[in-house]
């Protein structure tokens, strides 16, 4: 007797139902690809099973926030066929009061993400239903975000870093990273699809232990450390705001959530500097808690910095990364 569970994203949908009590807010679909009997010309055969797709996930209580056309489309499908099925798709979500937005092209390479995203975002209707831009960084190098830094900032669209892996998992190989898709990209989501396959790679943020075929426990890597300095204390919807600085080796970025600020600082170099903090929209008292993470220390406590008109001092260790939040 065949199985009529688990072939309808049920897989997907039991984990984000386990994840809410730990946490989890929002959640997407990607899909690998078409359906063996669907035809890669046809964009309202795809729209129809999407919307069916989409209705079973709503039905399950667990309603979209975002919903991409297709993982790494340039493998199979054209941007044209992505435009046809945005603008098929986006009325009928709308028609039906759905809160999922649609989220364009969600690519292999910014490149071949850039070259569909221009297509679908020329054609005025398909682009008053994207919301939000998003590429992988496979075979290039980080500075490959460019191409699709260029069009979110054209469109006005918020850019993710929806797919990627390292090449070195050390806690600043992975700091460093982050920080450049923020602040020299404008990436406004990070996305690390290596963060959680099991315990065969060291480039994971967790690592999951099974020991035959069953769960025995997980371990937060080094790089997953450095990730929570940013995840842990940047809430969804901050603000990233302007941060300057003068010492090649320190690197900053800064936000701010509901009038709150947030300042992630690494140092790069292979010496301690004491560093000055100036933030220009404060007055008055202010105080920072400190958290910090190196080759020696994980999300360490390191106290409370109390800050005169926004600025206070903080020696930051060689190849720290420093968190310092309201």
């Amino acid at each position: 007797v065949p199985r009529t569970d688990w072939v309808f994203a049920d897989g997907h949908i039991d984990l984000v139902k386990k994840a809410q009590p730990k946490g989890l807010r929002k959640w997407w679909l990607s899909p690998l690809g078409l359906e063996p009997w669907m035809d890669p010309s046809n964009a309202g055969q795809y729209a129809d099973w999407a919307m069916n797709m989409i209705r079973y996930w709503r039905s399950q209580g667990v309603e979209l926030a975002w919903f991409s056309i297709a993982n790494e489309p340039s493998t199979l499908l054209s941007g044209q066929f992505i435009r046809d099925a945005v603008k098929l798709l986006g009325p009928r979500l709308a028609a039906e009061g759905f809160a999922t937005k649609l989220v364009i092209p969600d690519d292999i390479r910014p490149a071949d993400a850039a070259a569909i995203a221009k297509i679908v975002l020329a054609d005025p209707v398909a682009r008053r239903y994207v919301s939000a831009l998003a590429t992988h960084v496979y075979d290039v190098n980080a500075a490959a975000m460019l191409a699709m830094t260029d069009v979110a900032a054209e469109y006005n669209l918020p850019l993710w870093m929806s797919e990627f892996s390292v090449v070195d998992p050390s806690p600043m190989g992975w700091a460093e990273l982050v920080h450049g898709f923020l602040a020299d990209y404008n990436v406004s989501a990070v996305d690390y699809m290596w963060g959680f396959f099991g315990d065969s790679d060291p480039a994971q943020l967790v690592s999951i232990h099974q020991s035959g075929g069953q769960y025995t426990g997980s371990t937060t890597t080094p790089a997953g450390y450095a990730m929570a300095q940013y995840a842990r204390y940047i809430p969804p919807g901050s603000t990233r705001v302007q941060a300057k600085s003068t010492d090649a080796t320190i690197l900053t970025t800064a936000f701010v959530h509901d009038g709150k600020m947030t300042i992630v600082a690494l140092n790069e170099g292979i010496t301690a500097r004491t560093v000055r903090f100036t933030v220009n929209r404060f007055s008055g008292a202010t105080t920072f808690q400190w958290i910090r993470t190196s080759d020696k220390e994980n999300l360490a406590q390191i106290g409370k910095l109390a800050g005169t008109n926004g600025s206070f001092n903080a020696e930051l260790p060689p190849r720290s990364i420093s968190t310092f939040a309201q």
